[in-house]
This record gives structure tokens, C-alpha cells and sequence, in this order.
């Protein structure tokens, strides 16, 4: 027995938390990393100033390159997956540069502005916005790093269960990007609604239900309706057929130029650049 008694005195105690204390954590969590976030970028923008003057600007660019970091990593963990996302562009803007000159110092400071935006919003962008957002970033990409965002692409292809769908599905995922496959539209619309991809490929004949009809489907729904999505046809294909067809869905023929076809529809999207 404990000085506090026997077991038995513990067992009519009841913690009177309330039911939303995880909620309430959480919310306390993200305000205390804003406020840290934001005394943070308000730093950035002193070294900014300093890089200015600086003739030695070596300390400075490590010391910038140090908090754009560890920036990288925090975002998501509180919620904030798009801080994360412009701070990796940030450090890969940093990463070539030994020297900054007066006009590459003005462009980051479009990075402190796009964090501040987010920080400031009730909701966070979902990624077609965030990829508007991206693509508005100055940068210094090379192929590899469009190579790298083509694995990041996720896309759910919904393909009838045939000999072409191999073709069709190994001609995808050989342009680099991350793939769930399935064969039935209902199933289609169940993993859409569950794993919320980047966008949607849709053979035009699937099952009873064909490609155009899924989309409408997925566009009725308010929790699917901003997924993008690509109409994968034959050349015979007759377009006048298609009455109900969404005008920002795209249009990709299967056969040659495939490949091509599909990378200029994401980019077209604004899903990658």
C-alpha cells in the first residue's frame, strides 16, 4: 500500500478533462509554432539586410541556410505541409549558392511573404492551389529536381482489367510517377474519396459505368471535386460524344506520344512544373 493508501483509493477517481482536449492541444500547439514561426521569419529577413551589405556573406548564407532547414521540417508536423513544401524550394534555391547578389536576395524574400500568407490562413491551400503557389516561386531547378517531383505526383488510374491496362499502367509509372491502380469505377470512387491523389486517370470504357460518368461523379462530390482529371482515350475517339464533359479535364490518346501527352496534361493541371 502506498502512502496515499491502497489501490482501491484510486479507483473512484475520474479526471474531469474536457472532451476536446486534443483538439485544444493541438490548436495551443499550432498557435505557439505560428508565434515561433513568425519571430523566426522576421530574423530571416534581418540576415536578408545584412546580406546586402555583407562583403563576406559566407556566415550569413550557412546561418540562412540553417533556419530555411529546419523550417523544412517542422511545417508538416503542425499542419502546415505547404510551409514545408516552399521551404524545401527554398533550400534547393540556397543549395548552388555560395554568393547572393542584391537581385536573388529580393527573390527571397517572395519565400518569407508566401510562409507569412500561410500562416495567416484559416485553411490551408490543397495542392492544386499549392502547386499555383509553387510555381510562382522564383528557382533554380534542374532536371533532376523535376525528375524528384514527378515521384511525388500521385495519380489513381482506373483501367479495365485487360491485356492494355499492363501497357497502359507500366508506360505510367515508366514516366516516373507514383501510381494506385484499380479496375472498377466504384472502387475508383471509394479510394478517391480515401486517398485524395493528386489526379485522376479514367480509361474512357471501365465497366457499366464508363470514364466520363466517373467523372462527373467524382466532380459532384464536395470532397473530390477539386481533383483533376485526365480522360484516357482511343484515337477513334468522337469528342462531339462527349456532351457533359468538364472543361478542364483533360484529353490524353493512348498509342504513341503517350508519355508526352500525359507530362504535358500534369503540367497543364498545374500539379507539376
Amino acid at each position: 500500500m502506498s502512502a496515499f493508501g491502497g489501490d482501491e483509493d484510486f479507483e473512484d477517481i475520474e479526471l474531469d478533462l474536457p472532451e476536446d482536449i486534443d483538439e485544444q492541444l493541438q490548436a495551443k500547439l499550432r498557435a505557439g509554432y505560428i508565434a515561433d514561426l513568425e519571430e523566426r521569419l522576421a530574423g530571416l529577413g534581418d540576415i536578408l539586410e545584412a546580406l546586402l551589405v555583407s562583403e563576406d556573406q559566407t556566415d550569413l548564407i550557412n546561418q540562412l541556410k540553417g533556419e530555411v532547414h529546419s523550417m523544412k521540417g517542422e511545417g508538416s508536423s503542425f499542419g502546415f505541409p505547404g510551409i514545408s513544401r516552399i521551404a524545401h524550394l527554398w533550400e534547393d534555391y540556397l543549395k548552388s549558392k555560395s554568393t547572393l547578389s542584391s537581385f536573388n536576395i529580393s527573390e527571397l524574400y517572395i519565400y518569407i511573404d508566401r510562409i507569412k500568407d500561410l500562416t495567416q490562413r484559416e485553411k490551408q491551400p490543397d495542392h492544386i492551389e499549392l502547386s499555383r503557389i509553387v510555381k510562382s516561386l522564383p528557382n533554380s531547378f534542374s532536371a533532376e529536381d523535376v525528375i524528384l517531383e514527378k515521384e511525388d505526383v500521385h495519380i489513381l488510374t482506373v483501367l479495365p482489367d485487360n491485356l492494355q491496362r499492363k501497357v497502359i499502367e507500366d508506360e505510367i509509372n515508366a514516366c516516373g510517377f507514383n501510381i494506385t491502380p484499380v479496375h472498377a469505377s466504384l472502387e475508383a470512387l471509394e479510394l478517391a474519396i480515401r486517398i485524395q491523389p493528386h489526379v485522376i486517370i479514367c480509361s474512357m470504357v471501365i465497366d457499366n459505368i464508363d470514364g466520363l460518368e466517373l467523372i462527373g461523379m467524382i466532380r459532384t462530390l464536395k470532397i473530390t471535386k477539386h481533383i483533376p482529371c485526365i480522360l484516357l482515350t482511343s484515337d477513334k475517339f468522337d469528342l462531339s460524344k462527349a456532351t457533359h464533359m468538364p472543361e478542364d479535364m483533360k484529353i490524353v490518346k493512348k498509342g504513341s506520344g503517350f508519355s508526352d501527352q500525359l507530362s504535358e496534361a500534369i503540367i497543364d493541371l498545374g500539379i507539376m512544373h
